[in-house]
């Protein structure tokens, strides 16, 4: 069964590629959509078949890793437009610019951004240090031309010491 994240669109067809996150070296890493089926009430969940996925044993432990896909293979530049990004979109760079989190306050600016696979870490430098934070619709409250204003998740800032 799959569920769609919190505050996101749920864009699966036939034919989209999806990564496996977290990667296990024994998985399939890369793989493609064969079929979607709506289950669950009012259609809530689905059941996908994935190709290199041929065994109960494999799906199983599949389960609860993240499928990820590119914004343009659900959507293009109208995906990459919606959420907490807004209208900069997911191509706009974000250097130079501050970074605040909601509980622990400024961390510092961001001086990188390391393009991934699946997706962006703003290299942030200040107080903490090196801070890596992934740039997600999920974490981003609000970004303005001078910072980006961000709910990290508990522990995040300590997996980086």
């Amino acid at each position: 069964m799959v569920a769609c994240a919190p505050d996101v669109p749920f864009c699966v067809d036939e034919g989209l590629r999806v990564w496996v996150v977290p990667p296990d070296h024994d998985l399939v890493r890369q793989t493609q959509v064969q079929s979607v089926v709506e289950s669950g009430e009012g259609g809530d969940n689905l059941l996908l078949t994935l190709d290199g996925v041929a065994d109960r044993t494999t799906a199983q432990r599949l389960q609860g890793r993240y499928l990820l896909a590119c914004a343009e293979d659900v959507g293009g530049a109208q995906a990459a437009d919606t959420g907490a990004l807004g209208s900069w979109g997911a191509a706009a760079s974000a250097l130079g610019l501050s970074v605040i989190d909601e509980a622990a306050g400024f961390l510092g600016t961001i001086v990188e951004e390391r393009v991934g696979a699946a997706q962006t870490l703003w290299v942030v430098d200040g107080t903490a240090g090196e801070v890596l934070i992934p740039a997600v619709d999920a974490f981003i409250c609000e970004r303005d031309e001078q910072a980006v204003h961000v709910r990290l998740p508990q522990g995040l800032l300590g997996l980086n010491s």
